[in-house]
């Protein structure tokens, strides 16, 4: 049980981090968009907040994927 509850956490962790990258993406080009204007800083704030978050999911993940794999009966 809890191991099925590691695997759906998992999944949703992926679903966070496509999600996360999907949010940089945009996020950037609105640096571009706004490189010279009085928001700049802001939107570039935002843009770091943004890869801290994903860089977090991403190793948050891989220290599941290793606990998971640990476990004698992995699939």
């Amino acid at each position: 049980m809890f191991q099925d509850a590691s695997y759906r956490q998992l999944a949703s962790f992926n679903r966070r981090i496509a999600d996360g990258r999907e949010r940089v993406a945009v996020q950037k080009a609105r640096v571009l968009e706004l490189k010279g204007r009085p928001a700049y800083g802001d939107a570039e704030g935002l843009l770091r907040v943004l890869e801290r978050s994903l860089q977090l999911m991403i190793q948050y993940r891989a220290m599941l994927l290793d606990e998971l794999m640990s476990w004698p009966d992995y699939r």
